[in-house]
């Protein structure tokens, strides 16, 4: 599903996720104007507590967002979303790379990267030594690679999604998102599918499906589709599970990457005073970057920050300001712990 949670403030954070979100609808209307693999119906988005139902009617009251970005729904406890959608991720990654300049690589796990100064880097696999200008860590919270030059604390939280196929019509045009989501029925190979979830479990690493979860999904299900008997269909559910990889503060880390050592001797006198302020700046490892900890919404913060790298690249403008810049910092967990000394 594709929405970014708005807040009913101003941040560097929530200007961030905004960008992002009109980025990724425009983006995917330039490479799928025929709806392929996605689809911008909409998105209806129920409030779980009353905390959240206050939220959303100050959103409505202050009137901080476009009413072609959001709106009040039908439902005056309720937002709409209209730029919002579903997007089948497996087919929108297969037409990205379908690049005459672009090589896939799969089941080449790295093992080792090796500076080579003047922007370039020796890249170690199971099966080959090869150099590289520029190097991306995309690996979720499996960068061990990126923890040999920094130490950039993450989690992953384990989630599993249900489908469910049809036998009889749904009536629902719109993705809704309440204590979990649903999207409308999708056609696959002829057949109606639901697709629905996901369960949020901490500490949990089981890469099995199982059924126990396709019941909380169809718990969640009955909450946005009444009256509709689900949990008698957990028989009929196919499931997949994934991991989110999040970072302590819940905010993407993405960025050049730096040297542990070089960071704590250039901004040593942090721990002292947390206020210290000075001109020096330390540098960046060459060509290294990184990506990762964007959790359950990578769909709207990725394509952007995608463009972010890109202008670090080519030493062009960026589109974040500096404050997002900041916030996304893979060097910031170290700057806190230096002046929480």
């Amino acid at each position: 599903m594709i929405y970014p949670k708005l807040a009913s403030h101003d941040t560097p954070l929530n200007r961030f996720y905004l960008a992002g979100y009109l980025y990724t609808n425009r983006f995917l209307k330039s490479i799928d104007s025929t709806n392929t693999f996605w689809n911008d119906c909409g998105l209806i988005q129920k409030p779980i507590t009353d905390l959240e139902s206050n939220r959303f009617k100050k959103i409505i009251a202050d009137e901080i967002y476009p009413q072609d970005v959001l709106r009040q729904n039908k439902n005056n406890n309720e937002l709409f979303l209209p730029l919002s959608g579903w997007v089948k991720p497996k087919d929108l990654c297969k037409h990205l790379l379908d690049h005459s300049k672009i090589q896939l690589h799969l089941n080449k796990p790295l093992k080792k990267l090796e500076s080579l100064g003047n922007q370039s880097w020796k890249v170690y696999s199971n099966e080959s030594i090869e150099e590289f200008s520029h190097v991306i860590l995309c690996q979720a919270y499996d960068s061990g690679l990126a923890d040999t030059f920094l130490d950039l604390p993450r989690k992953a939280i384990r989630g599993q999604v249900s489908s469910l196929p049809l036998n009889e019509d749904v009536l629902l045009d719109k993705v809704i998102c309440h204590e979990g989501y649903v999207s409308p029925p999708i056609d696959e190979k002829g057949i109606k599918h639901l697709h629905f979830g996901s369960t949020y479990s901490l500490n949990d690493t089981d890469e099995n499906v199982r059924f126990t979860d396709h019941q909380k999904n169809l718990q969640k299900l009955e909450k946005l589709i009444p009256n509709q008997n689900w949990q008698n269909k957990a028989n009929d559910c196919a499931g997949r599970v994934s991991f989110r990889c999040t970072a302590p503060d819940y905010t993407p880390i993405v960025g050049p990457i730096f040297e542990q050592e070089t960071l704590n001797e250039c901004y040593a006198k942090l721990s002292k005073n947390a206020k210290w302020k000075s001109d020096k700046t330390a540098q960046p490892l060459s060509g290294l970057f990184i990506n990762i900890c964007h959790g359950s919404k990578g769909l709207v913060s990725t394509p952007l920050s995608a463009c972010y790298l890109t202008s670090l690249i080519l030493n062009e403008a960026s589109p974040f300001e500096r404050q997002i810049e900041r916030a996304l910092h893979p060097a910031r967990f170290t700057i806190r712990r230096l002046k929480r000394r």
